[in-house]
Parts: C-alpha cells; sequence; structure tokens
C-alpha cells in the first residue's frame, strides 16, 4: 500500500493515526486527573464531588493570592519590612522573593490542599492535607505578623492591609469545608500549620540579623513617625 513512498511520506500517512491516538491519550489522561480531584474533594470535604465546586474553591483561593500580592507590590512591602527592620532591600530582589517567589509558592500550596495535586501529578492525600494546614497557618500568621499588628503598632500605611480579613474568612471557610480531611490527618495538617504560621511569624527578624552586613544597614523606622527617606527613594 505504501509501496514506493519514501520515509518522510510513509510519516506524513501514518501521522493522521498518530495525532488521534496521541489526543484522546490526553485527553483520557485529562479525564483521569479530573476523577482524582473529585475523589479527593469528596473524600477530605464536606463538599460534593464537583468540577464546579472544585474551580470555585480555586478561584477564591489562587484570586486571593494574587489580589494580595498586587497590593504588596504596589506598596512595596519589601521596602515596608526593610524600613522597619533597619535593612536596605533592592528592589529586584524585593520584587522576586516578596512578590514573584511568594505568589507562586502560595499557588502551588494552595492547589495542591485543593486538588490533591501538583500540576498534573497526585500527591499523597497526607500530604494534601498539609498543604492546607500550611495555607491556613500561613493566611493567619501573615495577616497578623505582617500586617494587622504591625499598623496597630504605628507602621503606617501597610502594604495589603485591605485584603486581610478575607484571608481571615478563608482560613475558616477551609476549616470548616475541610473539616473531615483535616481531622483524618491530624498530625499532618498540625505540622503544616506550624510551619505556614512560623513563615509569616519568622520575616521581620530574619530581615533584622541583615543588619549585620554594613552595606544594607540602615536606621530603623520609628512607630507612629514617617516612613525614613531612605526607603521610600
Amino acid at each position: 500500500m505504501f509501496y514506493g513512498l519514501g520515509p518522510n511520506q510513509l510519516r506524513y500517512q501514518q501521522s493522521p493515526q498518530l495525532l488521534a491516538a496521541q489526543t484522546h491519550q490526553r485527553n483520557t489522561e485529562r479525564e483521569l486527573t479530573i476523577t482524582t480531584q473529585l475523589q479527593y474533594l469528596r473524600n477530605v470535604s464536606l463538599l460534593p464531588p464537583s468540577a464546579l465546586a472544585l474551580v470555585l474553591l480555586l478561584v477564591v483561593d489562587l484570586g486571593l493570592t494574587l489580589v494580595h500580592s498586587i497590593q504588596e507590590m504596589k506598596g512595596r512591602l519589601w521596602r515596608y519590612f526593610g524600613a522597619i527592620a533597619g535593612v536596605w532591600i533592592p528592589d529586584v530582589l524585593g520584587v522576586l522573593s516578596f512578590s514573584l517567589g511568594l505568589t507562586v509558592f502560595l499557588w502551588v500550596v494552595g492547589f495542591a490542599g485543593i486538588t490533591g495535586h501538583v500540576a498534573f501529578f497526585r500527591i499523597p492525600e497526607w500530604l494534601a492535607i498539609g498543604s492546607l494546614g500550611l495555607l491556613i497557618g500561613g493566611r493567619l500568621s501573615d495577616r497578623l505578623y505582617s500586617h494587622v499588628r504591625l499598623d496597630h503598632e504605628g507602621y503606617r500605611p501597610n502594604p495589603g492591609l485591605k485584603s486581610t480579613p478575607y484571608y481571615l474568612a478563608e482560613a475558616i471557610m477551609i476549616i470548616v469545608l475541610f473539616f473531615p480531611g483535616l481531622m483524618s490527618h491530624y498530625i499532618a495538617s498540625a505540622v503544616g500549620f506550624i510551619i505556614g504560621w512560623l513563615f509569616f511569624y519568622a520575616v521581620l527578624p530574619l530581615l533584622r540579623l541583615l543588619r549585620i552586613i554594613s552595606p544594607l544597614r540602615r536606621e530603623p523606622w520609628k512607630p507612629g513617625e514617617d516612613m525614613p527617606s531612605w526607603a521610600l527613594k
């Protein structure tokens, strides 16, 4: 049937069948991923195994992280923290760590906790629940130590403060909706919570340690006063 055809022509003749097979395989893998995500949702939450519920949870979590990160980036949160700690943080380093890096990290954690997957790869259920614990602890700790407490101490304006009530609301929502999973894997959820809490609690203490580097050392911001001029340049 292919007598007289060259190798390139044979590949051309076979390509529609190969393309159809590859498309079918991708669709099967995608359907399997969605099925396992819904099964995970049924196992660890009070929600029905609904794709709509899954999408809504992801939109709320990933969207809230994005909105909060944009607020912090507009207010140059790294300059805010640096002024309090008395440390100069270059804008490039601040954007890469406080904005882009932290946003991607929280997206991965939130996606893993809600879907039981990292990208298209399934992870153990206990690890996914640990991610939820980390997300809850991180939301509460970030709200308290990075925003509310500093604002009350007189370090104003605080970048990102406006969206922190939604952090509290999301943490409560996750605890309620995923209560079965959090209790089934209580050690993983507790360890994740502690890691998330300590992560944001440690930000300012770690920045203050950078004062030992003399080129970065600056006069710290005094509560109740305007932000130092060196932090606004």
